[in-house]
């Protein structure tokens, strides 16, 4: 299993955008985390597969202005429970 990271630029703070992305996340099954970062952009975090994590990232698309994705896949660091917002 992979882990993959998103940092996602946009119109993505104080939206609902961590809350529809846990909602989501939640539907498609997948483990991870998201968070919002200092800077304006939002992580998030999934352990799953390369199409879960896509299928996750086509629908937040969909919802909200997103400009920019940066995305990185590595091995897991931990293993998650749950999808959860963090804060």
């Amino acid at each position: 299993m992979l882990e993959i990271h998103f940092t996602i630029t946009g119109g993505v703070q104080g939206v609902g955008f961590r809350a529809t992305t846990h909602r989501l996340a939640e539907q498609l099954h997948l483990k991870g985390y998201v968070s919002n970062l200092p800077n304006g952009k939002v992580e998030v975090c999934i352990q799953g597969s390369e199409e879960e994590a896509n299928q996750l990232l086509n629908a937040l698309k969909q919802t909200f202005e997103i400009e920019h994705v940066e995305k990185s896949t590595h091995p897991n660091s931990k293993t998650y429970q749950s999808f959860e917002i963090s804060l």
